[in-house]
């Protein structure tokens, strides 16, 4: 029997985790591209995620899954365990609904003139219910919906509450504007409003005049991250983001990357550390050689190996890809945040330059051999 899409829509609303592998695992066997409209669905619903207390992790969680997915799509693997793993953290979500009068538009709305000042006063004033229906009006009235995520990631960058979440959520729905389809593009929009007005106590304090460098270098911060053990794990998730959305906003520049560099100049001292990597002979091997000392917990020769294949220049996509096949033998879906730190050494890698690379791989390899053993 031929699995469609809207039996997978169907299947993951019911959040029945045996169900559901079984119908995704006989829709994305007929072609690759059913992992995408998968993913695209279960961030849509993700972004209707309702925490109590804690910030909304599941669409980041969602991002980081798709970032992940690319080191099988390049290649041409099959990524199903790590969509495994990410249906079933899907299942734990606490799913809820927008109120339809928030997020519903009537034609007497369209009768009202919507002002972007209107919209950002309501969400730094903390008034929710407004903020949602205006935003709603800009979504339906802007053919460029990137510039209004932009106006939310200047609040969120503005923000220093819960380690950062703020600018990480905007990062991840300004990622996923490219992403998802414009249909499923709403309750992600939701989320980010509906987040930033009940973070914010009032208007953000104005620092969109911190002067920055063009071509600041991220590296000293990531140094700072590296070389201290007991910094909390979302200090590198911030790092990440910030670096993604430095590079990637478009009209709203300035002022978001001023509020970007008053955060990272309050919160990182890039003099703290030098930067320098842990010291270790280096010892020639391939990717299976590595792999297996890691399932051992073997620290000292992990460390050799891996200094070694990144110093001789090669390539590490394939690593990293059997190094996140190793991390999901193990990993319990009851710590996402495992997930995001992956994809955090991940990105790193592929963004800053030796000694810090060589710092995130390591960094890397600690946490998988602290979620095999």
């Amino acid at each position: 029997m031929t699995v469609t899409f809207a039996d997978v829509k169907k299947t993951l609303r019911s959040q029945e985790p045996e169900p559901i592998r079984h119908t995704v695992a006989g829709f994305v066997e007929a072609t690759p591209e059913n992992y995408h409209r998968t993913l695209q669905q279960m961030m849509y619903l993700a972004a209707h995620e309702r925490p109590e207390e804690s910030p909304p992790l599941g669409l980041i969680y969602l991002d980081a899954v798709r970032d992940l997915a690319t080191l099988y799509e390049d290649t041409g693997e099959n990524p199903w365990p790590l969509y495994r793993t990410a249906l079933d953290y899907f299942c734990t979500l606490p799913l809820g609904e927008y109120e339809k009068s928030t997020t519903t538009m009537q034609p007497e709305d369209m009768a009202h003139i919507v002002l972007v000042d209107d919209f950002v006063e309501y969400v730094c004033d903390g008034r929710r219910e407004q903020a949602l229906h205006e935003g709603l009006k800009l979504i339906w009235l802007m053919d460029n919906i990137f510039y209004l995520v932009e106006i939310l990631t200047e609040i969120a960058a503005s923000l220093d509450q819960e380690q950062g979440v703020p600018l990480i959520l905007a990062g991840t729905v300004l990622k996923s504007v490219d992403f998802v389809d414009r249909a499923r593009l709403n309750p992600l929009v939701f989320l980010l409003t509906d987040y930033l007005s009940r973070l914010c106590p009032g208007r953000p304090p104005a620092r969109t005049d911190t002067a920055y460098e063009e071509d600041i270098l991220f590296e000293p911060y990531y140094a700072s991250v590296f070389g201290d053990p007991d910094r909390p794990p979302f200090d590198l998730l911030y790092l990440v983001y910030a670096q993604q959305v430095w590079e990637g906003v478009r009209m709203k520049d300035t002022a978001i990357r001023g509020q970007i560099y008053h955060y990272l100049t309050t919160r990182f001292d890039a003099d703290a550390a030098s930067g320098a990597p842990r010291e270790y002979a280096t010892t020639p091997g391939g990717v299976d050689a590595i792999i297996e000392s890691l399932r051992q917990g073997d620290r000292e020769l992990s460390y050799s190996l891996l200094l070694g294949y990144a110093r001789d220049g090669r390539g590490l996509g394939t690593l990293f890809r059997a190094m996140t096949d190793l991390f999901l033998e193990s990993h319990q879906a009851t710590r996402p945040m495992d997930v995001l730190r992956l994809n955090a050494y991940r990105t790193a890698l592929a963004s800053i330059q030796p000694p810090e690379q060589y710092q995130a791989l390591l960094g890397a390899a600690d946490l998988v051999m602290e979620t095999v053993g």
